[in-house]
Parts: structure tokens; sequence; C-alpha cells
């Protein structure tokens, strides 16, 4: 399901979870430009082709190895440290993209994941947001925002304002991990939300489980009446690929397709892109 004749990534070794980030060490990260983002593509189902890529925050330590989130997002919470890393994230987000646009690449979003408590400790996100892609000659359009269900956010929540303001100015509003977390009908409605990221988990062992074909039915039924578009995030297999194109689902992302890349590789994979036929994108 990869790319013809692309060079994907080695799939990660799991993070050390048990050894993990200082504070003091995320602040040294970010204050010597040791944070990068990686991104994994998403894809139109029918077409192969990418229409976004999701960006995922990675440390470097001081010997260049990469450091995951696992080891350093508690730290970012307990220390109200979110706001100031979500901040650089969006930031160098923005400036990728840039870069990806100067190569008059696809026109894809990015998307950036945004944590329950920044939104709720930063009460001008939505204007700092406005800024950055001002300053480098971008829209709303070309980002979109993915809220994980798993924290339980909902539209009392102080930073609802903030993901209303977002969506008004023409960004996308995602809620992800679908299906594993808090999320209900109300949520689904009270919020801006786009579109709906089905978790990986949801997605395990499709083939097999009527159970599962029934969730994956259901969600769909579920966002249609809502006007919601659904990403199937987790796709490893063709297999998992052909059911959910039967079932109707039009986006996905996994790693059947690209692991995370970083921001040049991502350039040079959709350069390789624009040259072949939708036909043979997906092998």
């Amino acid at each position: 399901m990869t790319h013809a004749n692309k060079v994907v990534p080695i799939r990660p070794a799991k993070p050390d979870c048990a050894n993990r980030y200082s504070v003091e060490e995320v602040r040294a990260a970010l204050r010597e430009g040791r944070m990068e983002l990686h991104y994994q593509p998403q894809y139109c189902l029918n077409s192969g082709r990418t229409v976004a890529a999701e960006a995922l925050a990675r440390l470097r330590d001081r010997n260049g190895e990469l450091v995951y989130p696992d080891r350093f997002i508690d730290e970012l919470e307990h220390h109200n440290l979110i706001v100031e890393f979500g901040r650089a994230v969006i930031a160098r987000a923005c400036e990728d993209l840039k870069a990806l646009r100067s190569r008059q690449l696809p026109g894809i979003r990015v998307a950036v994941n945004l944590a329950a408590n920044q939104l709720n400790l930063d009460c001008t996100l939505a204007d700092f947001v406005t800024e950055e892609l001002s300053k480098r000659g971008l829209s709303h359009g070309d980002i979109e925002f993915e809220l994980t269900e798993r924290q339980g956010f909902s539209a009392a929540s102080a930073g609802a304002s903030q993901l209303v303001k977002l969506a008004s100015r023409g960004s996308r509003v995602v809620l992800d991990d679908f299906g594993v977390g808090y999320a209900c009908a109300a949520s689904l409605r009270d919020l801006p939300f786009s579109a709906i990221k089905i978790d990986r988990l949801v997605l395990q062992d499709t083939g097999n489980s009527e159970v599962r074909l029934g969730m994956l039915e259901g969600v769909l039924a579920l966002a249609s009446r809502l006007g919601l578009e659904v990403i199937a995030e987790g796709i490893e297999t063709i297999d998992q690929e052909q059911t959910l194109k039967t079932l109707g689902f039009r986006w996905g992302q996994g790693f059947g397709y690209a692991m995370p890349m970083q921001a040049e590789s991502l350039m040079s994979f959709l350069s390789d892109e624009v040259q072949w036929p939708a036909s043979l994108v997906l092998g």
C-alpha cells in the first residue's frame, strides 16, 4: 500500500515511557531549537492522493536521538508548559507549510493536535493562530486542529470559545480518537467539529469481527446525520483499506500508507506523488 518507488521510514521503536523527560529538559529543548515536527500523510481512499498531513511533535536530545511525546507530555500538562509548547508547534507547522507552498506542491492541509489544557489556558489561541498564518501568507483553511476525545473536552469547557473562533475563521476542527474516549452526541452537536477521526483500536481486526464492522457502520451513520466527515486512523493492510472503502469511508491514514516523516521528506514524498497517475498511488 505504500507509494511506488518510495522508501518508507522504518516503524519507530516503542517509546521508553519509564525514562521521563523533566520540565527543565523540555524547556531546554524548546530554547535550543530541538523541537521538530514529523508528518503523517492523510489520504483520499478513492484516489489515493494526499489531502493532509498530521503534525506530530518530537524532541531531540543533545545526542540527536528522538524523544517521543510519551516521555514529556505529562510534564507539559503538570507544569502548564502546554501553552508555550503548543504555540511552538503551531508556529513550526506554519513555517513548514510555508516552505511546502513555496515549492508549488499540492495544497494539502496540516493538522495540529490541541490539548484540552492548552485550549483552557490559552485565552488568545485563535488570535495567535491568525497572526502566525498571516505572517506566512497562509489562511485558516490551510490548517486544521485535532482535539482528542480521550480528554473529555465539552462545550462547557473554558476553551470552547477558542475552538468556535478557529472554526469561524475557516479552520477545520476534528475530534480525534473517536470510539475510545468520552465524547457524546451532545459534544458533536454543540462544538464546531467538521470531522471525526476513528481511533485505530476500533479498526483492528475488522475483517473478523461483525461487532467492529457494526461499530464502523454506526459511526458512519452518526456522522452522516450530523454532517461530519469520518477519517479512519491506523490503516495498515489492504484488507482494512478494502473494508473501509466497501463501507463508504473516504479518508484515512496509517502505517500502511506512510510512516511519520520530517518536513523535508514530506516535500519529497509529495513531489513524487505529483508525477503519478492516481491509479498507481496505491500498490
